[in-house]
């Protein structure tokens, strides 16, 4: 059985050729490729004398096509239809021929060069300038990088483009229900009862407890300590400071932790001590959350409703000896559980904070304190205790990612300055962070592949049309919150046919925007998975997870919708366990037939 997200991928509605064949086929009729793998296997359940009909008027009423006549593929010529029917091996529903119109054709034209724009940042393969500094390395220029992005955005914003979206769309949808129609009962059986291994895609560090759990966690610490217990003492000043200035209510989770998209919280506040992993208590706080998150996934099990793993959202405030702190405090956490692993996350409004209070003078001091010390490590192998912690803590880094779920996107007006230029009081643009972020990562992972190690990926928590779309111009591997994804067609036919991780949660205010939205991207194609995001603010259960599965179940994903949800998270993260394995299909010429070919399959479930 074949999933249908995979179905979606293997068909290659946009192959390479010259002309774009996909824009070639009449509306409605576009999806040939997609029904003909999609409906094989149900004629040999017993219902072959329905199935052929059914499908026949099915694809009839749902493309609302004129001028039909049927026939049956068949290995032989001549066959009558009804004889065949009985064997059932194909529908063909043809069209009276009508050519693509010249919408079509240009909306065709604009996604081949926008997917071509995909893979020249996706491809790139930087050169060794030097081997002291991660700037030490080939990138594609700026202005051609900005030139690409504005280009991108004028084709993102044609109307021909947005009508063909939207019919393909519709088309996809259509062929989902189709397919959910005539396998749900067999799918649902198949999947009733397996428990479900599922990754947590996208978790903040600070916000990964329950709020049950993290309020434990303070009130124990709040409880233990004594007068001369430092962490404690620091813990009940803050507590008396609320108090004398009127604040009755005790803190609670929103007081406790800070969202990856604010400002680096002090650390001498509430949000200091629970959120960095630098400040008065040493990071002890943060570091016992986390080891009380870590022992959750261990004891997690298919008898307690699922195997979990979690890619982490380690912040990195990339000021002087960021790299140092964060090292250290990984390994006062110790052994990492092979549950879970690190994605480290530069949020877009760590500049302003950090230059706010003098830590960095420009934006290229930023970079060179994210990127310098780790292309040190592999290329000049330094010796030292702290280098050692810092290798064994890259050893669980999967990724980087640029946070950027609440940036507010600024235009890229004029000239830009070099990074060691801008020592503007605000940010630099979203644009901007994202295309130093891609160059700084193709040059460390240009260092680490001539060292034999495992590159590391790109994400993106994005919410914005800009936002959304500038990860995928530069080859984002997934992306999370995704809140204007539902709504804007383009980017959904882009983000299916290149099966860009998209990582949601239905709770998080961080995430989605719009109520049925994971519904329509998951009918429509796309490579969804649930996520927690910050669970301690978004969440009331004892398992955020299970109740994001237990909230899309209520919304009428089935058991095997479920099962695809989670098969999902395991192939958008960075799991080396969960590795793909590339299936062997033979490449085919796409030879334009204004037909429609129907067959049945049904989706291959992986528990």
């Amino acid at each position: 059985m074949t999933s249908f997200t995979e179905l979606l991928n293997r068909t290659k509605p946009l192959p390479e050729p010259e002309v774009p064949a996909e824009a070639e086929a009449p509306a409605g009729l576009q999806v040939a490729q997609m029904l003909y793998t999609l409906l094989w296997e149900t004629v040999g359940t017993g219902t072959k004398q329905e199935l052929g009909p059914f499908l026949a008027n099915y694809v009839e009423r749902r493309f609302g096509e004129t001028n039909i006549k049927r026939r049956v593929l068949t290995a032989g010529a001549g066959s009558s239809i009804c004889s065949v029917l009985k064997g059932c091996d194909a529908v063909m529903v043809e069209s009276g021929g009508r050519q693509p119109s010249s919408e079509e054709l240009a909306a065709g034209q604009m996604l081949l060069e926008i997917r071509q724009l995909r893979r020249k940042y996706l491809s790139f393969a930087p050169q060794a300038a030097g081997n002291s500094h991660a700037a030490s390395f080939t990138a594609i220029a700026w202005k051609e990088f900005e030139g690409d992005y504005e280009r991108l955005l004028q084709l993102l914003g044609s109307s021909a483009l947005w009508n063909f979206c939207r019919r393909r769309l519709a088309a996809a949808r259509g062929l989902f229900e189709a397919h959910r129609a005539l396998n749900e009962d067999n799918e649902d059986e198949e999947a009733a009862g397996r428990g479900l291994t599922r990754v947590d895609n996208c978790i903040q560090l600070a916000r990964a407890l329950p709020p049950g759990r993290l309020m434990d966690v303070f009130h124990s610490k709040l409880a233990e300590g004594n007068d001369k217990d430092e962490d404690a003492g620091a813990l009940r000043k803050l507590l008396e400071g609320r108090d004398a200035g009127g604040w009755q209510r005790p803190p609670g989770p929103q007081e406790l932790t800070a969202d990856a998209d604010e400002p680096v919280p002090a650390m001498q506040s509430l949000k200091g001590l629970f959120s960095c992993t630098t400040n008065v208590v040493h990071g002890s706080y943060l570091r016992e959350t986390t080891s009380a998150l870590l022992r959750r996934l261990e004891r997690s099990s298919h008898a307690s409703g699922g195997v979990t793993l979690a890619e982490l959202r380690l912040p990195l405030h990339a000021e002087g000896d960021a790299w140092v702190d964060l090292a250290r405090w990984a390994s006062d956490l110790g052994s990492l559980s092979s549950r879970a692993c690190w994605v480290v996350q530069l949020p877009v409004t760590s500049y302003a904070a950090l230059k706010g209070r003098r830590a960095i003078l420009d934006y290229g001091e930023l970079l060179d304190n994210a990127f310098g010390p780790l292309v040190k490590l592999v290329t000049e192998e330094p010796h030292g205790e702290v280098w050692l912690k810092l290798q064994e803590l890259l050893h669980h880094v999967v990724a980087f990612e640029l946070s950027a779920c609440l940036a507010v996107t600024e235009p890229l007006n004029g000239e830009v300055p070099e990074p060691s230029e801008w020592n503007e009081s605000h940010s630099p643009p979203l644009a901007y962070q994202f295309y130093h972020l891609w160059a700084r990562l193709k040059g460390l992972n240009c260092a680490r592949a001539r060292s034999k190690q495992k590159e590391l990926g790109l994400r993106a928590a994005a919410s914005s049309p800009e936002a959304l779309a500038c990860a995928y111009l530069l080859g984002a591997s997934s992306v999370s919150g995704c809140g204007s994804l539902s709504s804007h067609l383009p980017l959904q036919y882009l983000y299916m046919l290149d099966q860009v991780g998209v990582a949601v949660s239905q709770c998080s205010k961080r995430s989605l925007g719009e109520a049925g939205a994971l519904q329509k991207l998951f009918t429509h194609g796309l490579r969804v998975a649930l996520c927690t995001e910050d669970p301690a603010v978004s969440h009331w259960s004892d398992d955020p997870l299970g109740q994001e599965y237990g909230l899309a179940h209520s919304a009428g994903f089935s058991n095997a919708d479920l099962a695809e949800l989670a098969r999902n998270s395991q192939w958008i993260s960075s799991f080396e366990s969960f590795a793909r394995e590339e299936e062997n299909v033979e490449e085919q010429d796409w030879v334009f037939v204004p037909a429609i070919v129907v067959h049945s399959d049904r989706r291959r479930l992986s528990f």
